[in-house]
């Protein structure tokens, strides 16, 4: 074996993914009419039976958009967590997360 098979590999860097469609109230209630808030409720009910059936529970999130000022710091704890390989969560690292997440509720009270 030659000595650059044994050189550890660059990771590929983590990206975001597409994995949740999030409407923001306010922009569903200027762009849709009457019939779409119907159809897309009727939708979401569906959805949302079928997370039930098969036991998954009601989905729960946290949004965060881009132009808050925690959006760089959760994209960050987001990315370095999906990153392969052990993690660690130091009570540093916890209470900077909880920290975060109060401000951000408290602003947007």
């Amino acid at each position: 074996m030659k000595n650059a098979e044994l050189q550890p590999q660059p990771q590929q860097p983590a990206e975001l993914e597409r994995r949740y469609l999030v409407l923001k109230q306010t922009d569903m209630a200027a762009a849709l009419s009457p019939q779409d808030h119907e159809a897309l409720g009727r939708i979401m009910q569906k959805v949302e039976a079928h997370r039930l059936e098969r036991g998954a529970g009601p989905l729960q999130c946290a949004v965060v958009e881009a132009d808050w000022p925690e959006y760089p710091d959760v994209v960050d704890s987001i990315l370095e967590r999906s990153r392969p390989g052990p993690r660690y969560v130091t009570p540093e690292i916890a209470q900077r997360a909880k920290e975060v997440l109060l401000r951000s509720s408290r602003q947007r009270s």
